[in-house]
């Protein structure tokens, strides 16, 4: 069994909500994220943290995340967790580097099952799931996104935008806590091989699907 750094399903989330960040225009809801459709790809290092329910800092990760059009993502934690979540747009991988398992399932089953999945499907729809406000300081943006379904895991999550850019993001989750991410040295369309999503020839990983 692959085992790593906890709360998968909040790190999935997270993907999710910034796949549908750029693959739609956010212009009816807010024109901070109006400009998310001209993003291509997206390059950075992150710092993940993870806080339980009484705010108690539970972990911290680094690593590299990349993101390519329409439907391509990357990433990759550094020691001591050794792991790499990507998708080639179909299925997803959860591939543990030190006991070289590798976990496939079908991307549209975590699309499914998240509370942000209507994003794919109407926009519009966003303001009947969330309570959204929107505040401007100084030099950056902070979009706020609150659930208005109260049994809903997914309490609220908030991001914050410098020069069109995400810089952090936050998800406040009623069962696993909270869960930060901060990125930094941010590279937007440049070339990336799409090659890098392809998790099929793995050598000697034990494959789950």
């Amino acid at each position: 069994m692959i085992i790593g750094f906890k709360n998968h399903g909040l790190l999935i989330r997270f993907v999710i909500i910034f796949f549908c960040l750029n693959t739609y225009s956010f212009g009816e809801v807010t024109n901070s994220l109006a400009r998310f459709n001209l993003i291509e790809s997206f390059e950075a290092d992150f710092t993940q943290k993870v806080f339980d329910g009484e705010s108690t800092l539970e972990e911290i990760v680094k690593g590299k995340f990349i993101f390519k059009r329409p439907a391509n993502f990357l990433w990759i934690s550094d020691s001591p967790y050794n792991q790499q979540i990507k998708s080639d747009g179909e299925y997803l991988s959860i591939y543990d580097v030190d006991f070289e398992q590798n976990i496939i399932r079908s991307l549209s089953d975590e699309i499914k099952h998240s509370p942000l999945y209507m994003l794919f499907n109407d926009v519009s729809e966003i303001s009947n799931e969330y309570l959204i406000e929107e505040n401007k300081l100084n030099s950056h943006t902070v979009l706020n996104f609150t659930n208005r379904n109260e049994n809903n895991n997914v309490e609220s999550f908030s991001i914050k935008l410098e020069s069109d850019l995400i810089k952090s993001l936050s998800i406040m989750d009623r069962v696993s806590g909270q869960f930060e991410i901060n990125f930094e040295d941010i590279e937007i369309n440049k070339y990336v091989d799409s090659s890098i999503f392809d998790f099929h020839n793995i050598d000697n990983a034990q494959v789950f699907e």
